[in-house]
């Protein structure tokens, strides 16, 4: 051999296409990686759709709704067979990007699909000709080679495309053979999406002309995604700044940074912007009766995992309520901290963005530009938020049960979602079986008028009342649209020993609450399961 020489390396592409699956996506951002395509590339309108099957067709007990396929459509520009090939290759060329482009890497499709499912379907029409490429990660296993088909696209899948793109060119990607172990539930993803597309895709959805970008509509199973600005911007630019924290009402939302550029690079070639914003204070809104607290959480997303910064790259979000590697701490008392940086892909460098374009490292010249900015904004934020709660605990008395019921109510709406696709993916006989036990159910423990006001006011998914049958710890109470309501025994010695003799335990108030929740889902989903079994049997 000679001293020294080049060989070519070897790969494994059925591993490395497993390894770009598990880069750490949650379903609904694979989803929109894939969505980013069709904006990238000039479309006007995108729709997202789910099929489902039922998994446990044939099998005891109640059917589980799984997703089957994933079809995302566009009427953007469309590739021709060199573009699909582009497409499909790893690492694919950044010449063909558009400027402001959402891509980076090039690894996008290949990664979010991989996540989902293990075959990708690409059908795209481009000034007439409508070709399918399809990538198969059985067939690359078996064959050992990164290998794909490329063939006419057929009149089934054209269909799907034209309820998007209407005979013009366009794009449908189709997700199949989905991972049905590691997958989430579809009311999961759907949620998800729901929540997070608004704000993810804010400036396509509005069409900001300021940034050059284009406005785009988007649909989640025929549902219209309406823009959702994290910041609230327009409503803070009519109330103006936030210069008085102990005078502030907390009802509506004001600055507390207006949009400023901030430098990236030693250079000063490289800018950023930061704005800030403060949020209402929802026990003050309730008791303006402008709206109630549930409410107004709802409405501007206030609770834990929500607030901090969200950064967006060419109008685009990549990173959802980021602390910045540790500026933003964990405390209540910031729920209403709300800011934004805005980067463009010239400081992708700077700013090491990651291949799933999801968190960026500040550059130490940002960071000595930020910190003060930010220390003053938290500062100030933190101390308005105290004094609207001292004001309502003086008056009022808040309560630890008003968090956690905001919490127990999402998860409830969601086992409630979950429940309904599960029902729809049933075989009709098991369907209306299931909607008939569900009325029963509902007709045994129905909930009283008051109690359903309390819910829809102000968001208690469990309502303590002064006693129950039996001295019962809690009870269920049903609505057919609202969901379950949870009766907890006030005056039962569990609750009483412990709650009573510690007021100040917020945490045990809130632990009560869970359990009490979890206990009656858990009775009623072993209820369902042996009476679909036909078991029958009482629990004691």
């Amino acid at each position: 051999m000679a001293s020294e020489e080049i060989r070519k390396g070897s790969w494994d592409p059925s591993r490395v296409l497993y390894a770009l699956g598990r880069i750490g996506y949650s379903a609904a951002a694979a989803v929109l990686d894939i969505v980013d395509n069709a904006i990238s590339n000039n479309a006007t309108h995108a729709a997202v759709k789910f099929e489902l099957i039922n998994l446990s067709e044939g099998k005891p007990g109640r059917p589980r709704a799984i997703v089957n396929k994933i079809l995302i459509a566009d009427n953007g520009t469309g590739m021709d067979s060199e573009g699909l090939d582009n497409a499909l290759t790893l690492g694919s060329s950044p010449d063909l990007y558009s400027p402001k482009s959402l891509s980076k890497f090039g690894m996008g499709l290949k990664s979010a699909s991989a996540s989902l499912g293990q075959r990708l379907t690409i059908v795209s029409r481009s000034q007439g000709s409508a070709l399918a490429a399809v990538l198969d990660h059985e067939q690359v296993r078996e064959k050992g080679e990164f290998i794909y088909l490329v063939r006419k696209a057929s009149p089934d899948e054209l269909a799907i495309l034209d309820e998007v793109a209407a005979g013009g060119n366009g794009t449908l990607v189709i997700i199949d053979k989905i991972h049905k172990d590691s997958s989430e539930s579809p009311a999961q993803i759907k949620r998800e999406l729901s929540e997070q597309a608004g704000v993810v895709y804010y400036y396509a959805l509005s069409g900001d002309a300021s940034q050059g970008i284009q406005k785009v509509g988007l649909t989640l199973d025929g549902e219209e995604v309406q823009p959702r600005d994290p910041l609230y911007e327009a409503e803070a630019e009519k109330n103006g700044n936030l210069d008085d924290e102990s005078e502030w009402t907390g009802l509506d939302v004001r600055y507390l940074q207006r949009r400023q550029a901030f430098q990236l690079d030693d250079t000063g070639s490289t800018f950023a912007h930061v704005t800030i914003t403060q949020l209402p204070h929802p026990p003050s809104v309730a008791d303006a009766n402008v709206s109630s607290q549930a409410e107004a959480r709802r409405k501007y997303d206030i609770g834990a995992g929500n607030y901090g910064f969200y950064v967006y790259r060419n109008g685009r979000l990549i990173e959802w309520a980021s602390s910045l590697g540790g500026k933003i701490h964990q405390d209540q008392d910031l729920y209403a901290f709300r800011g934004r940086i805005e980067i463009s892909d010239d400081a992708d460098e700077v700013l090491n963005i990651n291949v799933s374009k999801n968190r960026i490292i500040l550059s130490d010249i940002a960071s000595e530009q930020l910190n003060p900015i930010i220390s003053e904004g938290v500062k100030k934020s933190r101390l308005a938020w105290g004094a609207a709660k001292r004001r309502m605990q003086q008056k009022l008395g808040e309560s630890p049960h008003d968090d956690i019921n905001s919490e127990l109510n999402e998860i409830e709406e969601l086992g409630s979602d979950s429940d309904k696709l599960d029902e729809e993916a049933a075989p009709a006989p098991e369907r209306d079986e299931l909607r008939e036990r569900r009325e029963r159910t509902t007709k045994e423990n129905e909930a009283s008028d008051a109690e359903r006001e309390r819910l829809k006011k102000d968001g208690q998914r469990v309502q303590y009342v002064s006693a129950l049958d039996n001295n019962q710890l809690w009870q269920r109470a049903h609505d057919p649209d609202l969901g379950i309501i949870v009766r907890v025994n006030s005056l039962h010695r569990f609750v009483r020993d412990l709650i009573e003799s510690l007021p100040e335990n917020a945490a045990l108030a809130k632990i009560i609450d869970v359990f009490s929740l979890a206990s009656l889902e858990e009775n009623i989903h072993w209820y369902i399961r042996h009476s679909l079994n036909n078991s029958w049997p009482r629990r004691s």
